[in-house]
């Protein structure tokens, strides 16, 4: 038996009362759980499954097969303010989802598990552009950890520095921005969201609040992170 922190990144229905479970765990990274009776019980697991939750799991190792058991479920945090604002739910999807397709089995990571439990807290409180900030955040920690960044300093093809307060062509499939010279690329980022991705990737978790952004810039921003997360990850 092991007993460690997770979070539920899918649940899919099997059978009649069963539920298997992808999990991120702080001790073994993401793995994947039989949850016996999760649907037919509450009082099983109690409340310790929901969405956003974060609970004390107690996994027992597969006997065949490749799934673990969850054998107990003890709820540490709800996060249930998540569900009170559309913008909150909406970011912290994201971040599940991001992190189901970014990760694989067995392979534990204990400070991108900090990073997920501490994003989720962040956005129990989160309004207005926060969410966003938070979830953006987030996807650029996690490609760093995973060992994608896109390149936002300089061309990606030639290595040469961009000319400070310009506009650059982005391009997912090279990896970040590329200049004209090296044939430029499919999206072209404005400069204010250009410096903004710089200093939100360099920004501290407790300075997210201080990144003050407007509509267009984050969108602008959202769009050319998640362009070089789905070349990369799907």
């Amino acid at each position: 038996m092991l007993t460690t922190p997770a979070f539920i990144l899918r649940a899919v229905d099997y059978g009649e009362s069963d539920r298997i479970l992808t999990l991120y765990t702080r001790s073994l990274g993401r793995v994947s759980a039989m949850a016996r009776s999760a649907r037919s019980s509450r009082k099983r697991f109690g409340g310790a499954l929901s969405s956003f939750a974060e609970f004390e799991a107690v996994l027992r190792p597969p006997t065949r097969g490749q799934l673990m058991t969850l054998s107990e479920a003890t709820l540490i945090d709800a996060h249930a303010a998540l569900s009170q604002v559309y913008a909150r739910f909406e970011n912290a999807g994201h971040i599940l989802l991001w992190l189901r397709q970014a990760t694989h089995d067995g392979h534990p990571d204990p400070d991108l598990y900090e990073l997920l439990a501490a994003s989720i807290r962040a956005l129990e409180t989160a309004d207005g552009q926060l969410p966003r900030i938070i979830a953006l955040y987030f996807l650029l920690q996690l490609m760093a950890h995973s060992g994608f960044t896109p390149a936002l300093s300089g061309c990606t093809a030639c290595g040469r520095a961009l000319p400070a307060g310009r506009s650059a062509f982005f391009d997912p499939l090279r990896g970040g921005v590329v200049c004209t010279a090296c044939g430029g690329g499919p999206l072209l980022l404005p400069h204010q969201a250009l410096a903004w991705l710089l200093r939100l990737a360099r920004s501290a978790p407790a300075d997210l609040a201080d990144c003050p952004v407007d509509d267009p810039t984050l969108h602008a921003a959202e769009e050319s992170v998640a362009l070089f997360f789905r070349h990369q990850f799907s």
